[in-house]
């Protein structure tokens, strides 16, 4: 992710406890936190997020994303990272849940369809990994009880 970042949020359906990030505004665990550009951000009860500038150095993006958490009634806010070099990451936040994702350059895709496709589609590799995994583990048991076999 490069310096600086373009920061798009999705929502829709959702309802949000308000809040306004100050200074003073502690994390999710109740700790004090720079807020590195999310200061002044403005949370509103839709879920829409009023800031000064949605190009920045958004480097409490995780602590933002998981405060938010805390703050979701119900329905899900993208928060949805560009950075100067084109690269692309951001979270997807839910009551009390934060999933980040890595990779997506599009957030004009329908809501949250992109992040919700990157997690289905890791889940499935994760599967066919471990698929490979249980049979070459398979194989060599065949393998280690024949040897047995023929030793006796």
């Amino acid at each position: 992710m490069g310096y600086y970042s373009t920061l798009y949020v999705d929502f829709k359906d959702t309802e949000v406890e308000p809040f306004l990030v100050t200074e003073n505004t502690k994390n999710h665990r109740g700790e004090k936190v720079d807020w590195y550009g999310f200061e002044g951000a403005k949370v509103e009860k839709d879920g829409n997020i009023e800031m000064g500038d949605y190009y920045a150095k958004f480097y409490d993006a995780e602590e933002f994303a998981k405060l938010l958490a805390t703050k979701i009634k119900k329905g899900r806010i993208r928060l949805h990272f560009v950075g100067d070099d084109g690269e692309a990451s951001g979270f997807i936040v839910e009551p009390s849940a934060v999933v980040e994702y890595f990779g997506e350059d599009d957030y004009s895709l329908p809501y949250l369809s992109k992040g919700e496709e990157l997690l289905v589609r890791l889940l499935q590799e994760k599967k066919e990994r471990m698929l490979k995994e249980i049979k070459i583990i398979d194989e060599r048991m065949k393998e280690l009880a024949s040897k047995e076999k023929r030793k006796d």
